[in-house]
């Protein structure tokens, strides 16, 4: 019977002591009782039904929806953030470009550490 491999791989006994290695895409003859228990596990599917029907001998039998369009681009894009030995001057404007208040609720001008944690956890947020 012939199977293609669908995922993984699977070192294929060929002589005691000598095996070839198989991987997705690859079709191998193979005995009836190989092909039951890799189709049944998951790792292949029946060549020749393949041929006839993509999806048969599949756990998902309905084709998948078509590929996000990636040439989209994300709603706002984020500038690198600067190295954090960078000065306190290039971290406020950094925060300031991407929206973090600089200021703490006292009206005070907050200090680089401030600024630092400030940003990260905004970005944090941004990306849940």
């Amino acid at each position: 019977m012939r199977i293609r491999l669908v995922r993984g791989s699977w070192d294929q006994c060929v002589a005691p002591y000598e095996y070839v290695t198989h991987r997705v895409g690859d079709e191998v003859d193979v005995s009836e009782e190989e092909a039951a228990r890799l189709i049944g596990g998951g790792t292949a599917v029946d060549a020749d039904a393949e041929a006839r029907d993509p999806y048969a001998g599949r756990a998902d039998s309905v084709p998948l929806p078509p590929a996000p369009d990636l040439k989209k681009k994300p709603a706002r894009e984020i500038p690198k953030k600067p190295r954090r030995a960078a000065s306190k001057s290039e971290w406020v404007r950094y925060a300031e470009k991407i929206g973090v208040v600089t200021k703490r609720a006292d009206g005070e001008d907050m200090e680089k550490s401030q600024l630092i944690v400030a940003v990260e956890d905004y970005l944090s947020k941004l990306e849940d």
